[in-house]
């Protein structure tokens, strides 16, 4: 397989994005536009055959550092295993966060992450414990925008992702596959922060149009929740006064 270093004739040595827009292109032969941020080049995805190979090469960076070579440091030489720190102030959104190795960041959305993802198993007679908020956000969508769909399927607590890919795909919740549930997850929780067909794009490996359609579907079989947006959007344009919680604080 041809890598970066074929298609550029030149060495690719650095993890950052503007090294990375140098290398991809320096010699102007290929523009990138006028702007670039560091640490984005996946908006560049498909722009040119050499992008794809550049975030291929960094995916596989970001498992070797902080995991492949990382771990086998951090083993407790008295137990023979690897122990997390919980750090209950150490995140700005108040939530716990997990440090040497941070449990909370294992990857899963690619094959490669998920067989890194493999390596974690407690030991015989133990089991790993995982806890989190059940869709809190998506709870609430549902109860501000009364959707019956999404509403039913928290009644029948199912698992929302894949009720959601159910949905869009028109499949049955046993046929749904986890590449179905992933793009569901990621525009059930998008959708509420406007996320777009160029958004989605670069979350998933979609292009713009098919993006697009998958938004499209989205609001088809959650009306809604479209509905509910709109008018959200409609009162800030009228100068209404701000969306307000069920408790009465201001949304601004």
């Amino acid at each position: 397989m041809s890598g970066p270093f074929a298609i550029s004739g030149s060495t690719y040595r650095s993890q950052g994005g503007v090294d990375a827009r140098d290398y991809c292109y320096g010699d102007k032969s290929y523009h990138a536009g006028d702007q670039y941020y560091d640490g984005r080049l996946d908006e560049l995805r498909g722009a040119h055959p050499i992008v794809d190979k550049v975030l291929q090469y960094r995916e596989l960076t970001k498992l070797k550092s902080p995991y492949l070579d990382a771990l086998p440091d951090l083993v407790n030489p008295d137990t023979g295993r690897i122990h997390t720190s919980y750090n209950q102030v150490g995140s700005a959104t108040g939530r716990f966060s997990s440090s040497d190795p941070n449990l909370q960041n294992i990857p899963i959305r690619t094959e490669l992450g998920r067989q890194v993802r493999r390596a974690f198993l407690a030991q015989p007679g133990w089991s790993l414990l995982a806890a989190d908020y059940s869709q809190v956000e998506l709870r609430i969508l549902a109860h501000l925008s009364k959707d019956p769909a999404l509403l039913e399927a928290f009644h029948r607590d199912e698992d929302i992702h894949s009720a959601t890919a159910s949905q869009v795909y028109g499949v049955e919740m046993g046929d749904v596959t986890p590449d179905m549930r992933r793009l569901a997850k990621v525009m059930n929780f998008g959708i509420i922060y406007g996320l777009s067909a160029h958004g989605m794009a670069q979350q998933t490996d979609l292009d713009m149009h098919q993006s697009a359609e998958f938004i499209e579907g989205y609001f088809a079989k959650y009306p809604g929740i479209s509905e509910y947006i709109e008018k959200v959007k409609a009162k800030k344009r009228e100068n209404a006064p701000p969306p307000r919680s069920s408790i009465g604080h201001g949304i601004y």
